[in-house]
């Protein structure tokens, strides 16, 4: 493997070493050159990164990888900060570039429920962004894009183990026409090739989280009353992921400081401004990026159910220290319409 820093002409022939952020690099058996990112946006599902991304990618100097895809390589938290270091070179394959002038940029929601420790250690000098929005609207406005996914179901056996009929749970299908649930959902995070593998050792522990056919049905459509029906059902592993990506001081801890925080409903206002400040101090002229950008237009827009008043009241609960915490880590944040 060569590798090839943008600002130093010479060749460096070291295969355990690892670039910084913003490396251009030549991979064994890959034509061209492949830059890693040097902006990485975060946020969790639903929260606006997509939003987000599309102003920024606005300059014409600052490109995403190649398919337009989260990339997801950090988004499993069980995956080890030593192996991710290890395989860095597929990470850096998902960026090739052309021109010399460019930035590449990683959109990928789910870092901010992955190993941000091994972002932090393989990209120290990165831009990372993360987009925050009120906790619980962003928890259900999550549960709903599962929904539609085809990823949560409902119970209609009298009873599966410690579950009733009725019980509202988010998951991934299996073979065989069953259905696996846990706290973390790997078919929202790219390792739906994974999934029998994963959740085999989870069928031993738990058994009755993973369901068989015709016990259970699939909600194309989910109302107030299933996001409910779907919080009051603890998984094994503690708390879904839905709940756990809203505790954000928490979340971020391993970045230690070092990040760009984001309101979405700044985006809202003023996307423009949010933009222009997070490009700020990189190596962009910012005399490129636009006067006038194109909107943004989301993939799915509807009007959703407003929460049941019972369901707001357990997030306020859930959310109220977490979101003291985030004030304190960034007391600059309006954080409009949070409790």
């Amino acid at each position: 493997m060569t590798w090839l820093l943008p600002d130093r002409p010479e060749q460096l022939r070291n295969a355990s070493a690892v670039p910084a952020a913003g490396a251009c690099v030549r991979l064994k058996d890959r034509r061209g050159r492949f830059c890693l990112p040097s902006v990485v946006v975060i946020g969790a599902m639903r929260a606006g990164t997509s939003a987000l991304t599309h102003y920024l990618l606005q300059h014409p100097h600052l490109i995403r990888n190649a398919d337009g895809t989260e990339v997801h390589y950090f988004s499993d938290p069980f995956d080890t900060t030593r192996s991710l270091l290890k395989t860095w070179p597929t990470y850096a394959a998902r960026f090739p570039v052309a021109a010399t002038t460019v930035l590449t940029l990683d959109k990928t929601a789910q870092y901010l429920t992955g190993n941000l420790d091994a972002l932090r250690t393989l990209l120290p000098s990165a831009r990372v962004v993360a987009v925050l929005r009120e906790p619980g609207q962003r928890a259900y406005s999550e549960f709903r894009h599962h929904c539609r996914a085809g990823r949560v179901v409902e119970v209609t056996a009298k009873k599966v183990g410690p579950l009733r009929a009725g019980t509202v749970l988010r998951g991934d299908a299996l073979r065989g026409g069953r259905f696996a649930s846990a706290a973390l959902c790997y078919g929202a995070r790219g390792r739906k090739k994974q999934l029998d593998e994963l959740y085999e050792l989870r069928g031993k522990e738990n058994p009755a989280w993973i369901l068989n056919r015709g016990t259970y049905r699939v909600l194309g459509r989910c109302a107030a009353r299933h996001f409910d029906r779907f919080l009051a059902a603890s998984p094994p592993e503690g708390e879904w992921t839905e709940l756990v990506a809203g505790r954000y001081a928490d979340r971020l801890q391993p970045l230690g400081g070092a990040v760009t925080l984001v309101d979405a409903a700044d985006l809202r206002t003023d996307a423009g401004a949010v933009a222009r400040r997070v490009l700020g101090g990189l190596r962009l002229d910012a005399a490129l990026y636009p006067r006038h950008l194109t909107p943004y237009v989301p993939s799915h827009v509807d009007a959703p159910e407003p929460l049941l008043p019972a369901t707001r009241e357990r997030l306020d609960d859930v959310y109220r220290g977490p979101n003291a915490a985030l004030r304190r880590l960034a007391p600059d944040l309006r954080l409009v319409g949070w409790n």
